[in-house]
């Protein structure tokens, strides 16, 4: 009975000894299906080609300018400047082509705000295809006509100087000149030496740009080589252009600015703190009206420049070392689009303007000459000089104006 007994038992813990081991292979099986499942590689498929599901053709024109934000005529004009540009070897694969009017308006949609992965999905491309063709319109961009470019001959200067006075009465004036701080993220020490000094006041990393821009606000010099914490002052006198105007002799032609920049002989900027009790207070106050007139230019420019490329609402998520490239495309696309626009100034001679024009240069004949020769180089005196004659010469230019409607009436 004893025997019998001792037999049941072992019988019994063998059973369960045989059932744990099977239930510990299979979960080592399991686990092992799974681990190769992992590891295996997948064929490569050859990704299917979609047509893109937004076709901008096919919108209304008030749609398209919605969707777009230029017009359907300047956007054709666009990609017929450069569909034949688009030949970088990197983009020499026949599967990843993409057609030129495609490639231009993902671009523009992007740069005008428009979600990445919204563009990916309606234009039907992968982000890596995307990033490549947006890096190459970058790079193409400033072959289109109108580009940021300083003035090139002597008549070029007259007629901006012209268009200026149309608008202003600043003779001689050639352009409008402004800093904006564009909003960043932080950069890394790995691609400037010190992040910290790209934090502005205002309380957010950014991009100081000096930008000057004519009477028909496209830019003709645009310089993004500045930090965030550097004022307008500073980064205009180590900017290049005042480099330009210091070694070379531009005679009679000056820039305008606001309060921020140092006077100069070819920088005028406004009074500051009039005085009502001052003698001199309808002098000053008159020519700072007239100096206005011809700054407000340049901060047309920039509202429309911010307001159309909806991109600089937000930091720039770019590396760092493309970024004043993607400045400068946005600068020329501005440029290109303002150049179809109808309401750009385009200097006639209307008889009412040149009547007035010529009432102005009748009393202030031969005053030119005077404030600008001997001009010297960085001279504060020289450039109160310059602006005191002007104001002079509106305030007796409105006295000799209202006089002849006194006498009329």
């Amino acid at each position: 009975m004893k025997l019998f007994l001792l037999l049941l038992m072992f019988y019994e813990n063998s059973t369960y000894i045989e059932s744990y081991n099977q239930r510990f292979l299979n979960i080592r099986d399991t686990i092992q299906k799974y681990q190769d499942i992992k590891k295996k590689k997948l064929p490569n498929k050859k990704r299917p080609r979609h047509i893109a599901k937004l076709h901008v053709y096919n919108l209304p024109d008030d749609q398209f300018y919605d969707y777009m934000r230029i017009k359907r005529e300047v956007f054709n004009e666009l990609v017929n400047t450069l569909a034949p540009h688009f030949c970088s070897p990197r983009l020499s694969n026949e599967d990843s082509k993409l057609e030129p009017w495609r490639i231009v308006a993902m671009c523009i949609r992007y740069l005008q705000g428009g979600a990445t992965r919204d563009i990916l999905h309606w234009f039907a491309v992968h982000k890596s295809t995307f990033c490549k063709y947006f890096w190459e319109f970058v790079r193409i961009v400033p072959i289109a006509p109108k580009a940021v470019k300083w003035y090139q001959t002597q008549e070029e200067m007259e007629l901006s100087a012209r268009k200026f006075r149309d608008i202003s009465e600043m003779s001689r004036c050639i352009g409008a000149v402004d800093g904006i701080v564009i909003k960043i993220q932080c950069p890394n020490t790995r691609d400037c030496e010190n992040p910290r000094s790209y934090f502005c006041r205002k309380g957010f990393y950014g991009l100081n740009v000096q930008a000057v821009c004519d009477a028909n606000k496209q830019f003709v010099y645009f310089d993004t080589s500045f930090s965030g914490s550097c004022c307008d002052s500073p980064a205009f006198k180590s900017s290049r252009l005042n480099r330009k105007f210091e070694e070379e002799s531009f005679k009679e032609y000056f820039l305008v600015g606001d309060a921020a920049y140092p006077l100069r002989p070819y920088l005028l900027t406004p009074y500051k703190s009039l005085n009502t009790d001052d003698d001199e207070y309808r002098r000053k106050k008159n020519f700072n009206n007239h100096l206005q007139t011809a700054r407000q230019c340049i901060e047309c420019a920039f509202g429309i420049l911010v307001r159309r490329f909806q991109i600089l609402h937000r930091p720039l998520a770019n590396k760092f070392v493309e970024l004043p490239r993607l400045l400068m495309c946005l600068a020329h696309l501005h440029n290109f689009i303002l150049s179809h626009q109808e309401w750009q100034i385009e200097y006639e001679d209307d008889p009412n303007t040149v009547e007035i024009l010529n009432t102005i240069q009748t009393v202030i004949a031969g005053r030119e000459e005077e404030f600008f020769e001997n001009r010297r180089e960085d001279s504060t005196i020289e450039g109160e000089q310059i602006r005191t004659g002007l104001s002079n010469d509106f305030n007796r230019c409105q006295h000799y104006l209202t006089t002849q409607e006194l006498g009329e009436n």
